[in-house]
């Protein structure tokens, strides 16, 4: 079993112990998760982003999703 800090399930290592019921391999308790596959690079997802940002709405992508729900509307000054 991983725990992901030591804080984590603090006592299992009390109960997670001795030999594998199915198959008789030892019990082990570690800290940190396991180790992982390479992590894949993705290419942009622009559509799975938030109009909404760190600087306030991106007018922009506020106007690309206005023109996709309603059409091209001429912009109001």
């Amino acid at each position: 079993m991983y725990r992901m800090s030591p804080d984590d399930y603090r006592e299992i290592s009390a109960i997670w112990r001795g030999p594998h019921p199915e198959d008789g391999s030892e019990l082990r308790v570690v800290d940190g998760p396991p180790e992982g596959g390479p992590v894949p690079v993705h290419p942009e997802a622009p559509q799975l982003t938030s109009p909404i940002g760190p600087d306030g709405i991106d007018p922009r992508m506020l106007e690309d999703i206005g023109a996709r729900l309603f059409g091209k509307v001429a912009a109001k000054k």
